[in-house]
Order: structure tokens, then C-alpha cells, then sequence
């Protein structure tokens, strides 16, 4: 993923090298990579943790809190700040989200609940007040770095809203030096799963090296991650300085042992230990380093040599497989004989196999609802064999076969507004017939008829250009929300926050929802799927133009959302079902959660469908998401309001509903 990453540092710098040296340091590191409303991030956790592990090493104090809420990271701020009162050089990192909007940055905690730009001043932390504590303790010398600006996850609503960090004026300190990670409106690269963003680790590579100036750690980084990127990131820099700063002296590295026992040389040990043991492979040796030095400068590369090291031992062990070793033998089966009649379960057709195993060549195929002459059963399997109609014999996973013959799919007649389930065995059942005691039935659903409509509307950028949509087929929809009794039945487990049979499930990821679409589809024989955004609109309208489905105005007890007006709003999702439905019969569609769609994410509609079709082209590693939810404010709920998410993550405001062409 590529991401528009700043890093924004002042410094105040007076100090000489050799006072610098022996100074008191205190340093704040934060590292946020796991939200609640956005998406996670890829390095910001470990970025902290070895800018932590490297400033301890350089004799610096140091707060870690990775995962910081909003209240975490204010106490934080707080411990600092009075940690930094008479000391002489104060440091702030902090990696995760920032967001700049009208010439502000705003970092964001892992806890705040952010939608768009009108939330940020609750929800976030200006970037300013880490200045501001700083000057209030009153350090000689003062550095902020704020790994903090991705690609603004929230929804393009404001066109003060750009890219990156905003290129602040610098405090009124003297003395001040100002990096970015990349120039403005610049995409800064990312780093692999589980390593360090391309900037940081850049920096990480010079912090400690003995005779750099803070100045010349920080142009050398710029000049590696303008190389490494081809000259697409060219970190921006500002500075005007008055005296020099070195993370680490030029004597660092050539320190005499016995200089051991002064204050601050825990360092040049950490060093010349590290020196002595550098080339080796023996794991064991760096394993004594991590003892001794457990958050030295050298503890990152320690640990990956252990692993390198301990790796090529168990690789070493693992005898090689030759290319030309013979396959292993099929398995030999005693077929049991026995004749009864059964059917293909569900509209799929089914592979017929030329032994009982998924190995076997495929021979065959059967069609759903096909019947099927069964003549044996593979002992110590699920297989049976089958008669095929050219009349030799093939064999079939029994799980796939039926006892009875399936009931014809009679959802394909059914008139508009009717509201019918699909049950296991391919038997459709309408709202007033009873089904068969012990029958899986998935859930309710309702036959919307095709139309067009007008999508979109002129309120936001992303909601534009507004267009005609034709969706000339008639299709399914879950009358309700997917409930967690239903989730429960299918999946066995429930992830939401707010307990109950009848409330929405919810806490589950797109990814999540297409496992439950695919075992439903598994256990009815049919083809459920998610709506598409366009459908979305078309059933949540249901032939309104207004803003609401109701009218233009919120009103009271229309929905659950923050102020609303019922019972549930802000706090947690409401029982399916608590409000009226609207003109095509479904309940719930504003409001309660939020609800993935089957299309990638695009900034606007430019070149979207428009003929009920999902957008496939876009950021498909986020998702749209409709209707709005139990947090969100009545701005939110509109018709055509749309958010973003990310297929991985969860959250306690997002669910689902199904449905299927007819």
C-alpha cells in the first residue's frame, strides 16, 4: 500500500556535543497501527518500538505506548512533560494516522471514532500541543518527529482536506529544524509486513552513528529515501539552527573498556560488545548480547541474526526432496455394494470422481436437483459410487447428494414484495408456510422489482456526478440485517460487541462476510451475495428523491443514529426490525450499522455503472459501506451518503445484509 506518510521535526538546538552527551534526555515514543474506524497500518507499531530500543541505547529516558486511545496518549504527554522539566533535550516520535484539514495536523488516537473531517477536533490530538509541552518544561532542546500522515482514510468531503501533513510555519522558538518525510502532496513509500516504514528505517540506520550532527542524520536519510524511491519521495527540510546535536559522539565507537564506570557509557560497551560478536554465527553469542543489552542500539539486528541463524539450522536438518522421487501410490479402497436412489442438493452441478478422493481424476460431472443411482459405498469414506448414464460408474463426496428429490426453485415466480426464505434441500418458503421441523432455512428475504432511479446526490464531492442507474432484473433482499442468531447458526460463533439474537451481527470484515455468503450458499444450494452499491441505493430510496427515505428531515424515532431519538442512539445497535420499513419492506437500512457492499472503493462516481453492476476498478482493498450506524450523526444517514473501510478490520458499527438475483 502506498501511503502519504510526513514526518514533521522541529528541533531547538544550543547545546554542544560533549554537554549533549552527559545530558538528562526524555523522550516520548508512540506507535498507533490497530483502530477502531480505520484501517490498520503496516508499520507504525514496530517503527516505535526500535525508535524506543535505538533512543535507549543513546541515553535517552523513554515512554513507549503503542496503541495509545485518546486518553492514554494525553497522560503520556502529561508524564513527559514533567518528566522533561529541567532536563536538557526532549524528543517526541509518533507514527500512525494524521490527518491535515484547513492547514491543521491532527493525529489520531487508536480509540477515536473518526468518519470524516468534522470530527477530528473531538476525536484527535493537534499536533501543536506536543510543543507546547515542550516549551512549558522548558528544555534547551526539543525535537518532534511525527511519522504520522498516510492517505487520509476518511472520505474526501472537504477540499481544505489534502494530502500529507500541512507545511505549518514554524513555532516561535529559535533555533528549529523542520523534515518531512516526503514533499507535499507526495506519496511516501511503505515497508513490508512487519518491518519498518521506508523513511524510519532509513533514519533508524543513522541515529546512532558515532560524529553525525542532527543536521547530517537527517539529510543523508533524505538522500537514501530519495534513491530508494527513484526520486518519487524527496523528503522536504527547513532549518535553521544555532548550535549542533549528536545522537551519538565520534568517540562512540573507539571508547576504552575501562571508561566503563563512567555515567553515561553504557553506550560504548553496548558498542564494543556488539563490535566483538558482529561477523559471528553462533546464535548463542547474540543471544548473550540481548541479556546484557536487552534494549541496546544493536537489539533489532541481534534478534534477526538469532533467527537467520536458528532458521538455516532447522533448514539444515530437513532432508531435500528429490524431483524425481515417484509419486506416492493412490490409496487402495474396498468398495461396499448397495443400490438406493438420491439427488444433487442445490442448483450447482457436482464433479463425479474416478476414485473416492479429491486426488482422482474428475469423469463426470452431475447437475443440481439431478438424480442419482448410488451402487456402493468406499469403506472408511464419505464417497459413493455412482451409475453414469454412458454406464460406467464414478464416485461422488456423499455430503453433496440428498435424500429427497429438491423442491423446484420457486422463488423465480414469485411477485414483488413477497417475503419467502431459502432452506436447505433448494425448498423455498413463503412468510405464511411452515417449514418442516429440523430444516435450515437462511434468512428472510423480499423480491424487489427492477427499476431506475437517480444515484447520487449534490451535497458532497464523492456522492458526484449524480446519474441514472437501470437495474433491469429482479433480485432478493434481506429483509433485515444479518442477525447474530443467524450468524451463529452458520459460522457457530458470534463476534459482536453488542449481545443479541435479534440485534445486527457486527465486529466482522468484508472478508468475513463473503465466509458466511459462502456457507450459506453451501447449506441452501443457492447464490447469495452482497449488494451491490448501486442496488444499495436503489432498495434503501425505494422511489423516494428525498434525503431520507422519510423526507428531508431526520425527524425523531425514524432510525438508531446519534440523536435520533430513540433509545439505543449512541450507546449500541438496536434489535433488527425497531423501526418502520420503508417502501420496498426492508427495515434498518439508515441507521443500526453499517453495511459492506460488493464494490471497491472510488473517490466519486466518475465512470461507475450504471446498470446495477458493482465497480470492480478502484481501491478493492477497501470497500464501500452504506447506511450509516448507531455512532454516526443524522448527516450521515442519508440516502446517498457513502463510506470506506478496509476488507480486514472490524469494527462494532459495521454488519452486512444479503441478497440474490432471481
Amino acid at each position: 500500500m502506498r501511503m502519504t506518510c510526513a514526518v514533521l521535526i522541529w528541533l531547538l538546538l544550543v547545546l554542544s556535543a560533549g554537554h549533549a552527551q552527559a545530558s538528562k534526555r526524555v523522550a516520548l515514543v508512540i506507535g498507533n497501527d490497530s483502530y477502531v474506524t480505520l484501517p490498520g497500518l503496516r508499520n507504525a507499531g514496530k517503527d516505535a518500538r526500535d525508535v524506543a530500543s535505538k533512543l535507549e541505547g543513546l541515553g535517552f529516558e523513554v515512554i513507549l505506548r503503542l496503541n495509545a486511545g485518546e486518553r492514554a496518549m494525553g497522560r503520556a504527554l502529561a508524564e513527559f512533560e514533567g518528566r522533561l522539566s529541567g532536563g536538557d533535550a526532549g524528543l517526541v516520535y509518533f507514527a500512525g494516522h494524521g490527518v491535515q484539514v484547513d492547514g491543521r495536523n491532527w493525529l489520531i488516537p487508536s480509540d477515536a471514532r473518526v468518519e470524516d473531517e468534522e470530527d477530528l477536533p473531538y476525536e484527535a490530538v493537534d499536533a501543536s500541543d506536543f510543543l507546547t509541552r515542550m516549551e512549558r518544561a522548558g528544555a534547551p532542546v526539543n525535537i518532534v518527529i511525527l511519522d504520522a500522515c498516510r492517505d487520509n482514510p476518511l472520505p474526501k468531503r472537504k477540499r481544505s482536506g489534502a494530502r500529507g501533513l500541512a507545511v505549518t510555519a514554524p513555532p516561535s522558538v529559535k533555533g528549529i529544524a523542520m523534515l518531512y518525510s516526503a514533499g507535499p502532496g507526495e506519496a511516501a513509500a511503505d515497508g513490508p509486513p512487519g518491518g519498518n516504514g521506508l523513511f524510519t528505517g532509513e533514519l533508524l540506520k543513522l541515529l546512532d552513528r558515532p560524529g553525525l550532527t542532527i543536521e547530517q542524520v537527517f539529510k543523508q536519510t533524505a538522500r537514501e529515501v530519495n534513491q530508494a524511491t527513484r526520486g518519487r519521495q524527496t523528503p522536504w527540510i527547513n532549518a535553521s539552527l544555532t548550535g549542533d546535536f549528536y545522537f551519538a559522539s565520534a568517540s562512540a565507537a573507539s571508547v576504552p573498556a575501562a571508561s566503563a564506570a563512567a555515567p553515561s557509557t553504557g553506550l560504548y560497551k553496548d558498542a564494543l560488545f556488539w563490535q566483538s560478536i558482529q561477523n559471528s554465527r553462533d546464535a548463542s553469542l547474540y543471544q548473550a548480547y540481548l541479556t546484557q543489552f536487552p534494549n541496546g542500539i544493536f537489539a533489532t539486528l541481534a534478534r534477526a541474526k538469532i533467527a537467520s541463524l536458528t532458521g538455516e539450522a532447522a533448514a539444515a536438518l530437513s532432508p531435500p526432496t528429490s524431483a524425481a522421487e515417484p509419486a506416492a501410490p493412490l490409496p487402495t479402497y474396498t468398495v461396499t455394494d448397495g443400490r438406493e436412489t438420491k439427488w444433487v442438493s442445490g442448483r450447482g452441478t457436482v464433479n463425479v470422481r474416478s476414485g473416492p478422493g479429491t486426488d482422482s481424476p474428475v469423469v463426470g460431472r452431475l447437475g443440481g436437483g439431478e438424480e442419482v443411482s448410488v451402487t456402493g459405498h468406499a469403506e472408511g469414506t464419505e464417497w459413493v459410487r455412482v451409475a453414469l448414464a454412458d454406464g460406467g460408474a464414478g464416485f461422488v463426496y456423499s455430503p453433496l447428494l440428498g435424500n429427497t428429490k429438491p423442491a423446484p426453485d420457486r422463488s423465480i415466480g414469485l411477485q414483488a414484495g413477497t417475503i419467502f426464505r431459502d432452506c436447505a434441500n433448494a425448498l423455498v418458503a413463503t412468510s405464511d408456510e411452515s417449514v418442516p421441523g429440523g430444516v435450515f432455512c437462511g434468512p428472510e428475504l423480499v423480491v424487489i422489482p427492477p427499476g431506475n432511479f437517480m444515484m447520487g446526490s449534490t451535497e458532497y464531492a464523492s456522492e458526484q456526478p449524480v446519474h441514472k442507474v437501470d437495474i433491469g432484473y429482479r433480485f432478493a433482499v434481506g429483509r433485515y440485517e444479518v442477525t447474530q442468531s443467524e450468524w451463529r447458526l452458520v459460522m457457530g460463533t458470534d463476534p459482536s460487541n453488542f449481545k443479541g439474537d435479534d440485534r445486527p451481527v457486527e465486529n466482522v470484515t468484508w472478508d468475513d462476510a463473503q465466509e458466511f455468503i459462502g456457507k450459506l450458499n453451501a447449506r441452501t444450494g443457492r447464490k447469495y451475495r452482497l449488494l451491490t452499491e448501486s442496488e444499495w441505493e436503489y432498495v434503501a430510496r425505494a422511489g423516494t428523491r428525498t434525503k431520507y427515505p422519510w423526507g428531508n428531515d431526520i425527524g425523531r424515532g425514524n432510525a438508531n443514529c446519534r440523536s435520533c431519538g430513540s433509545r439505543w442512539d449512541g450507546k449500541e445497535t438496536a434489535p433488527v426490525g425497531s423501526f418502520r420499513a420503508n417502501g420496498f419492506g426492508l427495515y434498518d437500512l439508515h441507521g443500526n450499522v453499517r453495511e459492506w457492499v460488493e464494490d471497491c472503493y472510488n473517490d466519486n462516481y466518475a465512470g461507475a455503472p450504471i446498470n446495477g453492476s458493482a465497480n470492480t476498478t478502484g481501491d478493492c482493498n477497501m470497500r464501500v459501506q452504506r447506511g450509516s450506524s448507531w455512532y454516526n450523526d443524522p448527516l450521515k444517514l442519508g440516502s446517498a451518503y457513502r463510506f470506506r473501510g478496509d476488507i480486514v478490520y472490524r469494527y462494532d458499527i459495521v454488519g452486512f445484509r444479503i441478497a440474490r438475483t432471481l
